[in-house]
């Protein structure tokens, strides 16, 4: 066995001192050897933790130039004027080369930085840092102020958003927020900022994007279903189902697609997030196919054999099964709708389903249950009959299987057959039918009805009449002489005496009773009655 160990690259970094350029129209440099800071590392090594800052760096390179209204951008390398970002991983693709760099300052006269700062709107309505740039600008901007062009990021916007500016990060920070006008908008998507000052914040909201749902017939021409704007980074659910409009009337939607190829065997779309461009996808459809289901509403023992399910392609027929065979009842076909009683039983309510037709187009999935007549095996009699009758005014007979409940009830007085002045006690109950028995007669009694006199109401005792007092005789008076007879004068014709008086006081009488007019009238017919008796007496 033979173990391999290998070492890993070493790396040099060398911080020259300022280099003249080759001319004064060129970038390049005249390498020099005045070294100012020497760091090494092996490969994947941090920088060492006394590599100088960017500050330091500024400080030593801005003290020791000769010359005047220079600026200090940072190092770069003898060939470019390019900044360069030292850390770790930099010189780790540099080990890969020569494994050293020799870093030179780089500094330019008469421009200035300006450092601009993006902030992006995130979905919650807070913004956060996303990235940072520089511009260069030939005057000072703190003096003078700048203007600066810039392009946002694709998937931000400009557009409603703000910005601050000031001389440090710190003057952004707590600046006012300055609303960015459309006038800064250019038509090509730019955004121009004048008079800012060395640091700038541009706060930028999220892009809204076109989401097109689209159709593509067979023919290969594309149809905007739907259409609606999205958010950049929002997630997109694809909510919206399709109609089956003229074409797919037999199809069934499978879902979007990011193109149409994809739609004839690709996976549909769960979702996703919205990019920094439009959308378009892309409907699916597939011939649907329709399950047609046989309900026997029996046990599966009651049946011969229970028909399959069938898979039948949406706007084509069903095929009729072979009809089911159940001990005890009769077939009548396959209905849309179950039925608890599909019977027509003698007095009952007769099915009115009508029977699925297998020359019809199944357009969906569809359950067919199977409807049952019941063979009779057995009749039943109810008798009406007169308590004083041997025979019965009036039946009703009917056909059931044994076991079946019927309700036992008498007849309506509304009915004809009622009889008159015929009252019952029976009332309504249910009986189990017996298979060719006796039992399936019944009798319901009716007697004469009872007529009750009502009785008079009771007459008030009438109060007792007080006596009234006695009159004082009267003095007896002298017989006068008697009169000689006078010849008869024979009456004049009028109205016969038929001596009738005393029946009408009598009947004054009653009739004064019954009026409850009280003792007075009593007294009053009693001295009539007195003058009558004597006038009849003479």
């Amino acid at each position: 066995m033979l173990n391999l160990y290998y070492d890993r690259e070493i790396w040099t970094i060398n911080l020259h001192e300022e280099a003249d350029h080759e001319s004064g129209s060129s970038d390049s440099l005249i390498p020099n050897d005045d070294i100012w800071y020497t760091a090494q590392g092996k490969y994947g090594a941090a920088l060492p933790e006394d590599f100088p800052s960017y500050d330091e760096m500024e400080k030593h390179y801005m003290e020791k130039t000769q010359h005047q209204d220079m600026e200090f951008l940072g190092v770069r390398d003898e060939f470019e004027a390019t900044g360069r970002h030292l850390d770790s991983f930099y010189f780790q693709d540099l080990a890969l080369g020569n494994h050293t760099f020799d870093a030179y300052p780089w500094l330019e006269r008469d421009s200035y930085t300006v450092y601009l700062t993006y902030f992006k709107e995130s979905s919650d309505g807070t913004y956060r840092k996303v990235r940072q740039e520089s511009v260069r600008v030939d005057k000072d901007p703190a003096v003078y102020g700048a203007e600066v062009t810039v392009l946002h990021p694709k998937g931000l916007t400009c557009e409603e958003g703000w910005y601050t500016t000031g001389t440090s990060p710190e003057a952004c920070e707590q600046g006012t927020k300055i609303p960015i006008s459309p006038l800064q908008i250019q038509a090509d998507g730019k955004c121009v900022f004048r008079g800012v000052s060395s640091h700038l914040y541009i706060y930028m909201k999220r892009d809204t994007f076109q989401l097109n749902y689209l159709d593509v017939n067979e023919q290969g021409e594309s149809t905007v279903l739907y259409t609606e704007e999205v958010t950049y980074r929002d997630d997109v659910t694809l909510e919206y189902v399709p109609d089956a409009e003229a074409g797919h009337q037999n199809d069934r939607f499978t879902g979007w697609y990011l193109s149409p190829a994809l739609a004839a065997a690709g996976t549909p779309l769960g979702g996703f997030r919205m990019p920094s461009d439009d959308v378009s996808v892309y409907a699916g459809w597939t011939s649907a196919d329709c399950t047609v289901q046989f309900d026997v509403r029996a046990d599966d023992a009651e049946i011969t054999e229970a028909p399959a399910d069938q898979s039948v392609r949406a706007g084509e027929c069903a095929e009729k099964p072979d009809d089911p065979e159940r001990a005890g009842y009769i077939f009548l076909g396959w209905f849309e709708e179950p039925s608890e009683k599909a019977e027509d039983t003698d007095g009952g309510i007769p099915d009115t389903r009508a029977v699925w037709d297998f020359g019809r187009p199944v357009e969906h999935d569809l359950t067919l249950y199977a409807g049952w007549l019941p063979e009779r095996d057995t009749q039943y009699t109810i008798r009406h009959m007169n308590a004083e009758s041997e025979e019965p005014f009036y039946e009703e007979t009917g056909t059931g299987n044994s076991g079946d409940r019927i309700v036992i009830q008498p007849l309506d007085p509304s009915d004809p057959a009622y009889p008159d002045g015929a009252e019952t006690d029976a009332e309504q109950q249910f009986a189990v039918l017996e298979k060719e028995g006796l039992e399936n007669i019944y009798t319901i009694i009716y007697k004469e009805k009872e007529v009750s006199v009502p009785e008079e109401p009771e007459v008030p005792e009438e109060p007792e009449v007080s006596e009234e007092p006695e009159a004082p005789e009267e003095p007896e008076t002298p017989e006068e002489p008697e009169v000689p007879e006078q010849p008869e004068i024979p009456e004049e014709p009028g109205i016969p005496d038929t001596g009738d008086r005393l029946h009408v006081a009598g009947r004054l009488i009653m009739a004064a009773v019954a009026a409850g007019a009280g003792w007075v009238v009593l007294l009053c017919v009693r001295r009539i009655y007195a003058k009558l008796v004597n006038t009849k007496r003479r």
